[in-house]
C-alpha cells in the first residue's frame, strides 16, 4: 500500500526533502463514500505520486513552494513560470500554468539537455 501524505510535514522532514524526492510521478486520485446523518457523501481527493508517498495536492504545492525558497531557486522559478506562461498556450488559467511550472521545476527540467526548450530557456534566463 502506498504512502499517504496529507498534511504538510514537520521541519525535520523538510530538512531531508529534495526535488528528485518529491518530483511527480503521475497524478492520482482517491473517492471516499461516508455516511453521514443526511445521507451519502462522497469526497474526492487529488494527489500526485512520488518517491515518498502518495502527496495530496496542495501539499505538494506547499512542499515544492518550500523547496523552491529553501534553495534560492525563487528567481529561477519565476523565469520557468514566465516561460511556462509564453509557450503553453494550452493552459487555461495562471493557477495550472503554476502547478505545469511547479510540475517542471521539481523534474529540473532546466537542466535536461534532451528538453526541446533547453538552450532557448538557458541562454534567455540562466
Amino acid at each position: 500500500m502506498d504512502i499517504l501524505i496529507n498534511a504538510f510535514p514537520d521541519e525535520k522532514v523538510l530538512e531531508s526533502l529534495t526535488f528528485e524526492k518529491v518530483k511527480l510521478k503521475y497524478g492520482t486520485g482517491r473517492s471516499s463514500t461516508f455516511n453521514t446523518s443526511n445521507g451519502k457523501k462522497t469526497l474526492y481527493r487529488h494527489g500526485v505520486m512520488t518517491e515518498i508517498g502518495d502527496i495530496e495536492e496542495s501539499v505538494w504545492i506547499r512542499i515544492v513552494q518550500y523547496l523552491i525558497c529553501r534553495d534560492r531557486e525563487v528567481e529561477l522559478f519565476n523565469n520557468l513560470f514566465a516561460w511556462v506562461s509564453e509557450t503553453s498556450k494550452w493552459i487555461q488559467s495562471e493557477t495550472e500554468c503554476k502547478k505545469y511550472a511547479l510540475q517542471l521545476h521539481a523534474s529540473r527540467i532546466f537542466d535536461n539537455a534532451e528538453w526541446v526548450h533547453y538552450k532557448t530557456f538557458n541562454n534567455k534566463y540562466r
